[in-house]
């Protein structure tokens, strides 16, 4: 379109080109009328003119052709449009019936949800209760059984109290009896010592294990224990006469361990002793010296914390 113009344009400049040079023959002037006729007599301005309007012609009839073309795509273009009309309305449509539906459905759904959570909140207080129900009865539960636990705990405490203190009276009974035996043994070793046989060691060590046995239990017994003092004076009174006879049983229990000692030790951990400490907490069988010389080695337990 902007082409055509332009060469419009050109052929006027040029036929106003061509005119401009020659001169005008004469002018007639109508009454009548208010036309003007210019007549130009160069045979080769007429031919360049009517070339001239040849083109212009054939410039009209192309611009007329692109017109029509124009128009064409106008015509087009306009119904484009008014399918995208249609088509944003139809869009527009669908977009409000679906925010309609979703609209409606989020309702539904906000029902459903409300109920949904009111059930779910009468089901939670019914769990939650049922939950601090049995958690209350569980702890009293289990309150009653350590209440009962320590009852039984404090009974059962008490009847071995009483087990271990009627074991211990037995005992010392026993014992009490063993040492009449003992006394009366080392009265017969007193009259083997009087003969000029030679001396036999065995019925003196014997004497020894059995003291130190007792020795041991009286240290573990409660001393308020009926006939404990009776007992610790007999056994006394035996290591005197056992003293006199020249035999001596060294007192190691509960005395610092030292490995120069002249004894068969077992050693144990204990963390209840200080840390560095060996501490001879048991006699196996007593050391047993005559006259001044060792007869039997000791054999004790040692508990040492390192």
């Amino acid at each position: 379109m902007i082409f055509l113009i332009n060469k419009i344009y050109r052929l006027i400049f040029f036929i106003l080109l061509f005119i401009m040079p020659f001169q005008i023959l004469c002018v007639y002037e109508d009454i009548d009328t208010s036309s003007v006729f210019i007549n130009i007599t160069d045979p080769t301005v007429n031919k360049r003119l009517s070339t001239l309007e040849n083109e212009i012609n054939q410039l009209n009839k192309e611009l007329a052709k692109n017109n029509n073309k124009i128009q064409q795509q106008e015509r087009e273009i306009k119904k484009l449009e008014d399918k995208l009309i249609l088509l944003n309305n139809s869009l527009q449509q669908q977009i409000i019936d679906n925010k309609n539906n979703i609209d409606n459905k989020f309702t539904k759904y906000g029902i459903q949800l409300a109920l949904l959570n009111k059930h779910l909140n009468t089901k939670s207080k019914i769990i939650f209760y049922s939950l601090l129900f049995i958690i209350i009865s569980l702890f009293l539960v289990v309150l009653y059984f350590r209440s009962k636990a320590k009852f039984l705990n404090k009974n059962v405490d008490q009847q071995i109290q009483n087990i271990i203190y009627t074991f211990e009276k037995d005992i010392i009974k026993v014992d009490n009896k063993l040492i009449e035996l003992l006394s009366k043994q080392l009265e017969q070793f007193n009259h083997n010592l009087d003969s000029n046989k030679e001396i036999d060691h065995s019925l003196a060590l014997k004497i020894a294990d059995e003291v130190s046995r007792i020795q041991m239990n009286l240290n573990n017994m409660d001393p308020d224990i009926k006939g404990y003092k009776q007992l610790l004076r007999a056994v006394n009174a035996i290591l005197d006469n056992y003293n006199a006879y020249g035999y001596e049983i060294p007192d190691l229990l509960n005395k610092e361990y030292d490995a120069g000692m002249k004894v068969i030790a077992t050693m144990i951990q204990d963390d209840s002793i200080p840390k560095g400490k060996q501490i001879i907490k048991r006699i196996i069988k007593p050391q047993v010296n005559y006259k001044g010389n060792m007869i039997q080695a000791a054999e004790v337990v040692v508990a040492f914390n390192e």
